[in-house]
């Protein structure tokens, strides 16, 4: 499954940009909104997600539907950190 077809759990989750994905793309990382946020408001997050073979829906998944794993606010910041490294490794 293509990381930016993803984009359940709709309603929920407003897909921004796949920032990375590794060098099989067996995994994705992606910007968007979350509307978990204080108040129930939108904010900006990372999310991520196992994409699958060709044909599959990939991990995690809901009711026959990929979706998008979003990681705690706690995190973001270092997961953003190491996407940056693997990003400058990459070129």
């Amino acid at each position: 499954m293509k990381p930016e077809h993803v984009t359940s759990p709709k309603g929920r989750w407003r897909l921004g940009e796949v920032i990375y994905r590794d060098e099989h793309e067996e995994w994705s990382v992606a910007e968007g909104q979350w509307d978990g946020g204080p108040n129930g408001r939108w904010h900006d997050v990372l999310a991520i997600r196992w994409n699958g073979k060709e044909g599959e829906l990939g991990n995690p998944q809901s009711r026959g539907l990929p979706t998008w794993f979003i990681l705690p606010d706690t995190l973001q910041a270092a997961i953003r950190n190491e996407i940056a490294k693997l990003n400058e490794t990459a070129r």
